[in-house]
């Protein structure tokens, strides 16, 4: 009987495991790769159940990334939220990711798809380079969610408005 126990928890442990490890591949890969003045260009793994959202999970992807957990070689490998215990009471944060007001597209440059989609059965997975105004997401991040007053420079309204255009967006 104790064994039969033993086996059940082991059973559990296991899955628990197994649950975890899957919620924490959401992110899949991002890397930083590039960045001026305004926008940072990153390297990320997009999946979705078409092209489309495949390309926009990569976006997605990046943007949780830098904003929750940190990208090595960008804003010195920090996150851009500073407090994460609070995260789930920010009502800006909460509403960035929400479809239905998707504020997150705000912050997006371009996208340029790196190879060709590949399926894994009905999923469609991409490797794409993701352009992020970083200046202007920094910026709403520390006023919206860390509580920092701070109005913008007329230099970075005017970098905003010249985004680079080297990367094609689909």
């Amino acid at each position: 009987m104790l064994y039969r126990g033993n086996r059940i928890i082991l059973t559990l442990l296991l899955v628990l495991t197994t649950m975890l490890a899957q919620a924490q591949s959401v992110y899949t890969i991002v890397e930083f790769l590039d960045e001026d003045a305004a926008t940072a260009v990153f390297f990320a793994e997009g999946r979705g159940t078409n092209e489309k959202n495949a390309l926009e999970d990569a976006r997605v992807n990046v943007m949780r990334k830098i904003i929750y957990d940190g990208v090595e070689g960008f804003n010195e490998g920090k996150p851009l939220f500073r407090n994460s215990s609070s995260s789930g009471q920010n009502i800006w944060l909460k509403n960035l990711f929400n479809e239905k007001n998707a504020t997150y597209k705000n912050f997006l440059g371009g996208i340029e798809l790196v190879g060709d989609f590949d399926r894994d059965g009905s999923t469609y997975i991409c490797k794409a380079n993701v352009v992020i105004k970083h200046s202007f997401l920094k910026r709403q991040v520390d006023m919206q969610a860390n509580g920092h007053n701070m109005a913008p420079t007329s230099n970075e309204n005017q970098q905003q408005r010249e985004i680079s255009h080297r990367w094609s967006v689909n």
